[in-house]
């Protein structure tokens, strides 16, 4: 339950090295924040003591001058990835939340997509030597699915598809955009904002689905990750953390459980010798087994 001041929302996450507090925006939807603190090392009676608070400001105050928490948000969570820079004046049109039969459908095929992929990496982590090539079989992957097949108008009689790689992100506080390795665009969506070339170049469109794909990176990628996602709040989101050569560090492990109604889910696999620590979409933790010979 999440704790209320001044009719926010704010909820308090508990790791083995770190505390997040993330304070909901004034739509008190959860996944949509306005700040999004991370606390080191971890307090005790955190809760207890922030509800002692009466006033947001006091409450932000607080954790940033007394605990030393950094706002993940302000830090620029949504850093650029690997494809070009999206201009930062771009506007961003807020598309309507995806639901009905076609989103429900759609994340049933991406779902299926990513636990093919996390049984393949088990099986075979050196089947892609790159990440990049990861990211290009999991788009190829996505687009032969049936519900991705078809297109949307952009303007001028031109169409495109719904499954791009490195799809912009909205800016943070500072005006700075990043990419998402992968995102699905809502089929549903039909706005004027977005049939148009300009805008369609920028990234408009506020995808309806957005995947995270990582290969052989640690703690601190999967945190800036997560962030991403969560503050973008999105329809749904998927984390997709794959490791060769070692097995999972405490951080990890907490930053890979995720809260049953979250937008975002997470998969892993990591991989030393014969021994895997593999976690699945629906999987509360990683587990651990041994491949045989």
């Amino acid at each position: 339950m999440p704790i209320t001041i001044q009719d926010r929302d704010i909820y308090v996450g508990n790791g083995p090295k770190s505390q997040t507090v993330k304070i909901c925006d004034f739509r008190n939807n959860r996944g949509e924040y306005e700040n999004y603190f991370r606390i080191r090392p971890p307090r005790t009676n955190l809760e207890a003591e922030l509800k002692t608070k009466e006033t947001l400001e006091a409450a932000k105050k607080w954790l940033k001058v007394e605990l030393l928490a950094i706002d993940e948000i302000a830090k620029s969570p949504v850093a650029a990835g690997d494809g070009e820079d999206p201009p930062a004046d771009a506007v961003v049109v807020s598309g309507e939340r995806p639901d009905g039969d076609w989103f429900r459908e759609a994340k049933r095929a991406v779902e299926k997509v990513i636990e093919r992929m996390v049984k393949e990496f088990t099986g075979s982590p050196y089947m892609h030597r790159v990440e990049h090539c990861l990211h290009t079989s999991l788009v190829q992957q996505l687009r032969a699915e049936e519900v991705f097949k078809g297109t949307l108008e952009i303007g001028d009689g031109e169409k495109t598809g719904l499954v791009h790689k490195e799809w912009p992100t909205k800016p943070n506080e500072k005006r700075r955009r990043g990419n998402f390795d992968v995102a699905v665009l809502s089929k549903n969506f039909q706005s004027a904002h977005m049939k148009c070339i300009k805008y369609f170049r920028e990234g408009t469109y506020v995808p309806a689905i957005a995947i995270e794909l990582s290969l052989d990176y640690g703690e601190d990628h999967l945190e800036r990750d997560l962030a991403k996602l969560e503050y973008n709040a999105l329809a749904a989101g998927y984390i997709i953390h794959f490791i060769r050569g070692r097995g999972p560090t405490d951080e990890e492990r907490g930053l890979l459980k995720r809260d049953a109604g979250s937008n975002v889910q997470t998969a892993a696999v990591f991989n030393k010798d014969k021994q895997r620590w593999v976690k699945h979409l629906g999987d509360a933790e990683l587990k651990e087994s041994t491949v045989s010979a």
